[in-house]
């Protein structure tokens, strides 16, 4: 089987900012018998989910997925794509990673016959949503998102008004979903992508 624009979403976001429990639940949400797959970096040693029927995952534990010439991502890819030939890719980034050096190498004259890279995903919860959300250290991050999903979890009305002010003032203007289990549309997962032309200059971080 020749592989060819495979979907593939970014998950960032904070270590701990409930990426897991979004990536979780687009996974549970998935067309019946489509095969989907999750690529994730854990800087940590969270373990790894359990694969089910449909679902597969794999990991990257050699440091962030955008360092060391990205090799370990451009394995852990290979291998996955080769092995599970998913319908859906996620990859789920460690809170250190770089977006758009992802992003470059999935769009790479080697991936980017492969994969056709839709929406990234930024999480976003807890303390974080009460302070500038604009320059926080991962201001990048959210600058290159096209969806971001704020877990509501234990926050007020107040809270998330202004987290939702602060991320409308963003030129990339990300859709902004206040996420509770179980009611993330699967829709916003084919928004286009964050893309680069190759050799264009890298972007200033």
């Amino acid at each position: 089987m020749r592989l060819s624009g495979i979907p593939v979403n970014l998950v960032t976001g904070r270590d701990g900012a409930a990426k897991s429990g979004v990536l979780s639940d687009m996974l549970e949400r998935r067309p019946a018998g489509a095969r989907w797959a999750a690529l994730i970096n854990h800087v940590g040693t969270k373990p790894l989910p359990a694969c089910s029927d449909g679902i597969y995952f794999s990991e990257v534990t050699q440091g962030c997925v955008c360092c060391t010439a990205q090799l370990p991502l451009r394995v852990g890819l290979t291998r996955l794509l080769r092995e599970i030939e998913p319908e859906r890719l996620f990859i789920q980034a460690s809170a250190h990673a770089h977006t758009a050096d992802i992003v470059r190498l999935l769009t790479d004259q080697w991936l980017a016959p492969v994969l056709s890279l839709r929406a990234t995903v930024h999480v976003i919860a807890g303390a974080a949503v009460r302070h500038d959300l604009l320059n926080d250290a991962l201001a990048a991050q959210l600058a290159a998102a096209q969806v971001v999903a704020i877990d509501v979890e234990g926050l007020d009305e107040a809270a998330l008004g202004n987290a939702e002010w602060q991320l409308s003032e963003l030129p990339t203007s990300p859709k902004v979903i206040r996420w509770q289990a179980g009611c993330l549309g699967l829709e916003i997962l084919d928004l286009p992508g964050l893309r680069f032309q190759l050799g264009e200059p890298k972007p200033k971080r």
